[in-house]
Formats: C-alpha cells, sequence, structure tokens
C-alpha cells in the first residue's frame, strides 16, 4: 500500500488551523510555516513522480477511447 500523500495534503493544513486556536499567536505562526514547507515538500513530491511516470512512458499505456454522456437533449462527447 503507497504513502496517502492527497489524503495529507488535505489533512495536514485543516489540523495545523485547528491546533494554532489553542496556540499564541508567535506559535500560530511557526506552525503555518511548517505547514506551509511541508505542503510545499509534498507538492514537490507529487510533481517529482508525475514527471517520471510520464517519461516513463507508463500514463499513456492505457487504451484511448471516447467518452459519451447524455443528459436529456444533451450529449457531451469528449475524446482524451
Amino acid at each position: 500500500m503507497s504513502f496517502p500523500i492527497l489524503s495529507t495534503m488535505i489533512l495536514l493544513p485543516i489540523a495545523a488551523a485547528f491546533l494554532t486556536i489553542f496556540l499564541s499567536a508567535n506559535a500560530a505562526r511557526w506552525t503555518a510555516l511548517a505547514t506551509t514547507l511541508a505542503l510545499f515538500g509534498l507538492a514537490s513530491c507529487c510533481g517529482r513522480v508525475l514527471i517520471l511516470a510520464a517519461r516513463s512512458g507508463s500514463l499513456w499505456n492505457r487504451r484511448r477511447s471516447s467518452v459519451s454522456v447524455s443528459l436529456g437533449h444533451w450529449a457531451l462527447m469528449a475524446s482524451p
């Protein structure tokens, strides 16, 4: 099982915001800075993994197909 990086990127700011309610102003600033730097690091990891996957071609190995969604009179045709 892999590390849930996107869930962490969502929950980390929520937890930090909840924590800063109980801290002093100076500690809250340091908590916000640490959270921002942690999110920057997680985002750079996501980007690095995406770039490596794109370079190896593993993102494009799936067969492309068109998707049709019909909503009454309206129809949306998308071809990736």
